[in-house]
């Protein structure tokens, strides 16, 4: 994200930027990658493999990536569609909720795994 900064910095000395717009946008994509680690904290908590873990991670989301062009029932658990409000200067609450809760539901099921695997050897 810093390196976004930069690009920010770069269009503020070459042109005007919508502040608004830009820190929205951050904040989404920051609510994003923390919601696509702590799933990735817990596929790889769950399994023994790195390379399972990684490819467990990125299937799930490209499901829930492609799952709601199938069918608008799928449209609520797709993170890439609750972000898409974030760059247009919009922030729902109900989105950011979302974020905050998917990253705190694998963050403490990640803990979870960790504390049986830890107590079982």
């Amino acid at each position: 994200m810093l390196f976004t900064l930069v690009h920010l910095a770069i269009l503020v000395h070459f042109g005007t930027v919508n502040f608004a717009i830009a820190g929205c946008t951050l904040l989404g994509f920051f609510l994003l990658s923390s919601a696509y680690m702590a799933f990735g904290m817990f596929a790889s908590s769950v399994t023994e493999n790195q390379i399972i873990a990684c490819v467990l991670t990125i299937g799930v989301f490209m499901a829930m990536w492609f799952l709601p062009n199938i069918s608008d029932i799928f449209t609520m658990f797709s993170l890439i569609s609750m972000f898409n409000s974030f760059p247009s200067g919009v922030i729902a609450l109900d989105e950011v909720i979302m974020f905050v809760s998917f990253s705190v539901l694998f963050i403490l099921l990640t803990i979870i795994v960790l504390q049986r695997r830890k107590s079982v050897g």
